[in-house]
């Protein structure tokens, strides 16, 4: 039942007034007690917006399976890069980072294990959300040794082609001098 917003139209105003009060002030009162002035009754064109819907009528949506597949997916690839930077941090030595890393992988374990555990009892997915973080680190490649160094050139500009070559037909070095620190 709906309680009439016009009930300055009705001609008992000041008793719908104090009803109103009341009510809006949080006190509970009987509305099969009230006056029929205050109740309207509904008609067939405002109960539109509700829809009666049978339980068998509901099916999972693709959309939660599409959830649940993305979820996985990202999380996988955050376990994977929180494996690949505790292990770089851990060849540099900073302990810190590799923790901190370490730990972060191990969340997101946990996480995966909740999301398959959800799905496997078919309830909505987890409440989630999404979080950049930005991490400085140094690039680094575990093949070489310490004593080697990978240089890379992006452009050689105005390199001199010797008689009878072409500038596009050029094959060139690079020699790099790095002074060594000695120990005089």
């Amino acid at each position: 039942m709906k309680v009439k917003p016009q009930a300055n139209q009705q001609p008992d105003l000041k008793q719908d007034r104090d009803i109103l009060h009341t009510t809006k002030s949080g006190n509970a009162r009987d509305v099969i007690k009230e006056p029929l002035s205050l109740v309207s009754s509904q008609s067939a064109d405002e109960d539109d917006d509700f829809v009666v819907v049978n339980h068998s009528d509901i099916q999972i949506s693709q959309r939660i399976d599409q959830v649940y597949s993305h979820l996985s997916k990202q999380l996988k690839e955050q376990h994977e890069k929180c494996i690949m930077y505790s292990r770089r941090f851990s060849h540099l030595g900073n302990i810190t980072e590799t923790m901190k890393f370490e730990k972060m992988a191990e969340g997101c374990k946990k996480n995966m294990e909740i999301l398959e555990l959800s799905q496997a009892q078919g309830w909505d997915p987890p409440k989630y959300f999404f979080e950049e973080r930005t991490y400085n680190t140094t690039r680094m490649f575990p093949e070489l040794s310490s004593t080697e160094m990978v240089v890379t050139i992006v452009r050689g500009m105005n390199l001199p082609a010797p008689r009878g070559l072409s500038a596009q037909h050029l094959n060139s070095f690079v020699k790099f001098e790095f002074p060594y620190p000695n120990a005089v």
